[in-house]
């Protein structure tokens, strides 16, 4: 079946932000077997196809290789402002200032395609659907990098949230979101 977000950042493009993109996902079942994300504003074309490698246009792209959260840029967005939204906001906050930077993308077709091509080390997104998400998952992959979902499990197109990142950046990051989230919890009231 063929999965298709014809505009990925839906708000951003009705705002006039030009971030947002086009995402194309060929599955079966529930295995990404081909992606595309297509940014029209910038005309960049992120492809997979499974077992091939991942693409900006004409050339191969990579995950970053950055092992640290400390020197890493994290990207992550957030959808309507509900208690997802507000863990998002508190996990960078409990990061922060340990990070190098932090963008808020507004597009998840895009910021897995920056994970994919190394433009971001890590992202997250806590809200997403299938088609926010089918050709990200194997892009990323295919880069090298690994996607979980927001519990560190193996993620999926059933997922309702994500992380993406290189393993060990992963690995720590995952970290990390833990501690911040035992320290919200065991803090008195």
């Amino acid at each position: 079946r063929w999965i298709v977000d014809p505009v990925d950042g839906t708000r951003n493009y009705a705002l006039g932000v030009p971030h947002f993109a086009v995402s194309i996902a060929l599955v079966r079942d529930s295995d990404p077997l081909l992606g595309v994300t297509y940014d029209p504003i910038r005309d960049e074309l992120f492809h997979t196809a499974k077992g091939e490698g991942a693409f900006l246009n004409d050339e191969r792209i990579s995950v970053a290789e950055r092992t640290s959260v400390a020197e890493s840029l994290l990207g992550f967005d957030m959808s309507a402002m509900d208690d997802k939204a507000v863990h998002a906001l508190k996990l960078v906050q409990g990061l922060w200032p340990g990070l190098q930077g932090v963008r808020v993308m507004g597009s998840a077709t895009l910021g897995m395609a920056y994970t994919a091509a190394g433009r971001l080390d890590i992202y997250f997104h806590h809200t997403v659907a299938p088609w926010d998400v089918a050709a990200g998952i194997l892009m990323v992959q295919e880069a090298g990098g690994e996607v979980r979902d927001y519990k560190g499990g193996p993620a999926s197109l059933e997922s309702t949230g994500v992380v993406t990142a290189n393993p060990p950046l992963l690995k720590e990051f995952l970290r990390l979101s833990a501690a911040v989230r035992r320290r919200k919890v065991s803090r008195p009231a």
